[in-house]
């Protein structure tokens, strides 16, 4: 009996041994680096290969030009430096206190199995059975290759990501992405629905404006609550409620906005300084928004109702756009985004609306035209019918006008405008044909045919009317360009 305890001891014993040295072998060689490597990114189904290796798993260790092959990604680096502290397994808790990553270059790989990705459903709860702490993650220059032209090209480092009895952080993450510069903190508890926040702030030049941003999101995955505020070329801030953001969103929220100069994101266009103070609702995949707009310092009351994308159109319920000043404008229907959808319809009516520019003074008496506009098919082939009324206080007639476009070529006509009391009517047909565009021009595709009564005296004779000189030039305001 006491050979056999003997016996027992002394394998033990030896087995022991055997572990403490292969467990040295393991954590203080270059041998049992190499092997660690190679084994770990076996299970996963890849392959790693580098040029050289020096280092030890306890000790840290470096890697030159590293190429790891995994299943749908390949990723190549000048120098992978990292290093472990393997001994804090004893404890619970897999730490990694530092990873350097030099120019690392990522590559997707396409799908052998071309199988469609699974939807993405709820997240779950995080449950290890160790900790994970990951500190002073530094990935200078990396490539990121997404099978286009150009590849991105970006740096990110944290000062630690951490799991705990599963609760997430992250401190200290930073990201450079060109003149990009974001930083952001997180602590969430996937045990209670991932609970918790997310705080980012980040500044960047859009054209050559220093803008800065910060966005912060609190709650969970039932409701979230998200507050975004912008400074640079004005202000702008968006508050915001969402419910169940994973599954059917609905949000509803502000927009606020206060001299916001879209020339300073790089959006060029007639409107130099924005005001918003809208609210917004996104319920049943349909959006909503009211509240006064000021374009360059002009006050108008927006509301939009039923906006919505269905089968590639862009379907209105109702839009209302004026003010007392301005007039009013209402639209409705439904336009195609691209040419391959079906075609669209849109109705818009004016109301004593202005015809000039906003972002100018306005006239004692100012022109506007009350009527409605038919507007029918896609962006490259599309019909117009405008029939109503102008005046410009006493003044006024009738106004029709008719148009049509298709592959660069606008026709306008037949037309009339009844001039006030003179009562001038005319006939006319243009054309706009796109050529190169020192070349391009409005072509007169009849002439112009002018009826004049005036008070007292009968009318005259119809007459034809030689082109005028505007023919080959509209007024400046009206000059369309190929």
């Amino acid at each position: 009996m006491r050979r056999t305890l003997r016996w027992l001891i002394g394998l033990s014993l030896a087995l022991l041994l055997l572990v403490l040295a292969l467990g040295g072998w393991l954590l203080h060689s270059e041998s049992g680096l190499r092997w660690a490597l190679a084994t770990g990114i076996g299970v996963a189904d890849g392959e790693i290969t580098y040029s050289a290796a020096r280092g030890t798993l306890a000790g840290g260790f470096e890697i030159d030009a590293p190429r790891v092959e995994l299943p749908q990604l390949r990723v190549t680096a000048r120098q992978l430096q990292l290093r472990l502290r393997p001994y804090a397994l004893l404890r619970g808790e897999l730490r990694l206190e530092a990873l350097r990553l030099l120019g690392a270059e990522y590559t997707v790989l396409p799908d052998a199995a071309d199988e469609p990705a699974p939807a993405a459903g709820r997240p779950g709860r995080i449950d290890l059975p160790f900790d994970v702490v990951l500190q002073n993650i530094d990935l200078v220059d990396n490539k990121f290759d997404y099978g286009g032209d150009d590849k991105l090209v970006f740096s990110v480092g944290a000062s630690e990501i951490a799991i705990r009895a599963g609760k997430l952080s992250i401190a200290g993450l930073a990201l450079r992405q060109g003149d990009l510069s974001m930083r952001a903190s997180a602590a969430l508890d996937t045990t209670t629905g991932w609970a918790g926040e997310i705080a980012t702030e980040g500044e960047w030049s859009l054209p050559a404006v220093l803008h800065r941003g910060q966005l912060r999101l609190s709650g969970d995955l039932d409701a979230l609550a998200m507050e975004m505020a912008l400074e640079g070329g004005g202000e702008l801030r968006l508050d915001a409620n969402l419910e169940r953001p994973l599954e059917a969103p609905g949000i509803a929220g502000h927009l606020g906005a206060t001299q916001l100069d879209l020339a300073s994101f790089g959006i060029d266009g007639p409107i130099g300084k924005l005001d918003l103070d809208l609210a917004f609702d996104w319920t049943n995949n349909k959006l909503g928004v009211s509240g006064p707009i000021g374009i360059d310092g002009r006050s108008l009351d927006l509301a939009v109702t039923g906006l919505e994308v269905i089968d590639q159109q862009l379907h209105v319920d109702a839009l209302k756009l004026g003010s007392a000043e301005v007039g009013q404008l209402t639209l409705t229907g439904r336009w195609p985004l691209n040419p391959d959808a079906a075609a669209g319809t849109l109705a818009v009516g004016l109301d004593r609306f202005w015809l000039g520019d906003w972002r100018g003074e306005l006239d004692s008496l100012p022109p506007r035209v009350t009527g409605t506009l038919a507007l029918t098919g896609h962006v490259v082939e599309w019909q117009a019918e405008f029939d109503g009324s102008w005046s410009r206080g006493e003044p006024n007639g009738p106004l029709k006008l008719s148009a049509s476009g298709k592959d660069q070529r606008i026709l306008v006509g037949p037309s009339q405008i009844g001039l006030g009391r003179a009562c001038s009517s005319s006939m006319a047909r243009w054309a706009w044909v796109s050529r190169p565009r020192s070349a391009s021009t409005w072509m007169p595709a009849r002439s112009i045919r002018r009826c004049w009564r005036r008070p007292g005296r009968a009318a005259s004779t119809p007459a034809r009317a030689s082109t005028p000189k505007s023919a080959t030039r509209p007024p400046g305001r009206w000059r369309l360009r190929s």
